[in-house]
């Protein structure tokens, strides 16, 4: 391994590191439960008590006497209403007219029980207005008529339910439902008719939502990690609370809002204004450090005009769903599939267009998904093979390259440290014209520590033999940037590398899959639990990370023997390549199985491309003939060279005229 291509991984490195800085797991923090005592510009919010978690309604009889007209809507029975597709199963209330509970038919939790995304425990709504006479009236408290009954819908259909609390015929409030025979979302219309002189249309309704992330998933740690409040607001600027953190936060936006998510690792749950007519909101999220049983607590406080309600501007959108790709953009909502965590925009660019598109495609005939990574591997190796072999042919360039030149370069660095060298002869009493075996390997033991002394990296001596190779490299017909072209094509890879380093922590598609000894590869594929702690390992050991490190260390051997072993390799850097498996073991080790597998895959397949291309399509005793061809012309004169070598040639000259010009001042200053 070469310096250029530890530079080349010390790039890579550096852009993981990077990326688990902003987007890696932070301590954890003990954070209340509720929010702080707040208030937006011209709003009020609910009180939340110490240790209550969601607003208090009023006591009945207050209740009743706040109300006035509106008191006689607190009175009826309570009915449910089942509304279901092929995809998901939602109860709602007849008192409020809202989502009561909703369950995910297609999905099940670790412990493989119905997955109930949020219900009455979970989640809470308020929709709280003003009456003219200035009191607070919950509209979700209030009881609604409906005819509706429960209702299957097929695909291909939609549904629709209606929930209407009337004050006359012609005054009333109401909640209509549609759900179509397919899918997660809900459409959600709004309407408030003949209520002017009833309610203070001035005033903002206040959309409060509450969620108690409910824990699906066995991996709790992560489960949190991913947890957050995603929006977007109506100028199409996405943002979101800081994710990976346990510690509260919130933020208070003034500018209308298109849509927000309470976004957990696999699923969401989100409320979006067709009309991107939220006009402001308060956004807090928290974590509950004590009950394991959540996630995070998510909280709401939307404001929405009334003026626009009364002009049937009211047309809302609920999705309760996963976070899966398609399954967002098919919904027409504005970066909505920004829900799914896929990097920065380079990444999750390589992710839509590339990723994305083939995984999908290939789940579409293969259920094992373990095969299909295989298959994955396969195909995007296949797919930059062109510059894995560019790479290799560079490598083995630059591996005959060095092997013609070491000899030339070990007499150039003798000559800087002659002196040193015949010192160490004399010191080893091996200053004699023949050397047996054993003097000779002994020698050759002492030179190598002294030349590491000398030509450590960034040292004077090592910056004169640079210069000398780049030296010796023109006069083979080779450019000076040549040992960069081994890593360019490494580099161009790096998009697609770190856009599945992303994406498999993120794909709820290999949720609860199993293969081999993993039963769920969105999670680590534990063989041992180990009765400690290590840190920044964990207390498990993960087979497919471990199998993972294991190929890469064979890997970077077999990318060493591409390399001369020259003295002035000798040393850390020789070692750096075997440095990094480690590190990423370390950091792999609880990350999804399927992402250890992949890299796994990856790497065998890499070994055997490599392994094909010096068997049958790399002669390394053609590209020395040539080389050494090469050098006959050029010291002949008969050489065809290259504009830009002639350019650079020229260069070189100024710069040693330049060099000789400044020995001789300093010499006549010394004078």
């Amino acid at each position: 391994m070469d310096r250029n291509q530890v530079l080349g991984l010390l790039l890579i490195f550096l852009i993981i590191s990077l990326y688990l800085q902003f987007f890696g797991p932070e301590p954890s923090k003990n954070a209340p439960v509720a929010g702080k005592e707040k208030q937006l510009p011209g709003e009020s919010r609910p009180t939340l008590k110490a240790n209550q978690t969601t607003p208090s309604p009023a006591d009945k009889k207050e209740m009743e006497k706040n109300l006035g007209k509106f008191a006689k809507l607190m009175q009826g029975e309570t009915k449910d209403i089942t509304l279901e597709n092929e995809d998901i199963r939602v109860i709602f209330s007849s008192q409020g007219g809202i989502v009561k509970q909703v369950l995910l038919k297609k999905y099940k939790t670790s412990d493989q029980k119905p997955l109930i995304l949020i219900d009455e425990k979970s989640y809470t709504q308020n929709l709280e207005v003003e009456s003219s006479e200035g009191k607070k009236i919950d509209l979700y408290q209030l009881h609604y008529q409906t005819d509706a009954q429960d209702i299957q819908v097929k695909k291909g259909q939609s549904a629709v339910i209606k929930f209407k609390a009337a004050l006359s015929p012609n005054s009333y409030i109401e909640h209509t439902y549609t759900l179509k025979g397919s899918g997660y979302a809900i459409d959600y219309d709004l309407k408030i008719k003949g209520l002017d002189k009833s309610l203070n249309l001035k005033k903002n309704a206040q959309l409060y939502w509450f969620n108690r992330m409910k824990r699906v998933e066995s991996d709790l740690y992560y489960s949190r990690y991913y947890a957050t409040i995603n929006y977007t607001q109506a100028d199409g600027s996405f943002n979101y609370l800081s994710w990976p953190s346990d510690n509260q936060e919130e933020t208070e936006l003034k500018e209308s809002i298109h849509w927000v998510s309470f976004k957990q690792r696999f699923f969401s749950s989100a409320f979006i204004a067709k009309n991107k007519n939220i006009q402001n909101a308060l956004l807090i999220k928290n974590t509950d450090l004590a009950d394991s049983s959540t996630v995070k607590i998510a909280q709401a406080f939307m404001y929405l005009s009334l003026r626009d309600i009364q002009q049937g501007k009211g047309a809302y959108m609920l999705y309760f769903g996963p976070n899966r790709y398609q399954e967002m953009r098919k919904l027409d909502v504005y970066k909505f599939d920004k829900n799914i965590h896929l990097g920065w925009a380079l990444f999750a660019w390589v992710s839509q267009f590339l990723i994305i598109p083939l995984f999908n495609f290939l789940a579409l005939y293969i259920s094992n998904y373990g095969i299909l990574i295989i298959l994955m591997v396969i195909i995007i190796k296949t797919f930059l093979l062109p510059l894995t072999f560019s790479s290799y042919k560079s490598m083995a360039k630059m591996r005959v390259l060095n092997e013609l030149l070491e000899p030339e370069l070990n007499k150039f660095r003798d000559t800087l440290i002659k002196k040193e060298i015949d010192k160490l002869k004399k010191d080893l009493n091996l200053n004699k014209p023949t050397l047996n075996e054993e003097e000779e390997a002994q020698l050759l033991k002492e030179k190598k520590k002294l030349y590491a002394s000398h030509f450590a990296m960034g040292s004077e001596d090592a910056q004169k033999v640079q210069q000398e190779q780049m030296r010796l490299y023109g006069e083979m017909g080779t450019s000076p940037l040549a040992p960069m072209s081994g890593c360019l094509p490494l580099l161009l890879q790096m998009p697609i590398l770190l856009a599945l380093f992303i994406f498999f922590p993120n794909a709820i598609e290999l949720r609860q899959q199993s293969f081999l000894w993993a039963h769920d590869l969105s999670t680590f594929d534990s063989i041992l639990n180990l009765p400690f702690n290590i840190p920044g390992y964990g207390q498990h050991i993960s087979l497919f990370t471990l199998l993972m490190t294991i190929s890469t260390i064979a890997l970077t051997y077999f990318n060493t023997q591409l390399q001369s072993s020259n003295a002035a390799m000798q040393g850390p850097i020789k070692y750096m390549g075997y440095i990094f498996p480690i590190v990423f073991m370390f950091v792999l080790n609880s990350y999804p199985s399927g992402l250890s597998f992949y890299y796994l895959i990856q790497n065998v397949v890499s070994i055997g491309q490599q392994s094909f291309f010096k068997k049958f399509l790399i002669d390394e005793d053609k590209i020395k003939a040539k080389f050494e061809d090469y050098k006959k012309k050029n010291k002949a004169g008969t050489a065809k060279k290259s504009s830009w070598m002639l350019k650079l040639e020229e260069a070189q000259k100024k710069a040693r005229e330049r060099a000789e010009e400044e020995k001789k001042k300093a010499a006549q200053k010394k004078k």
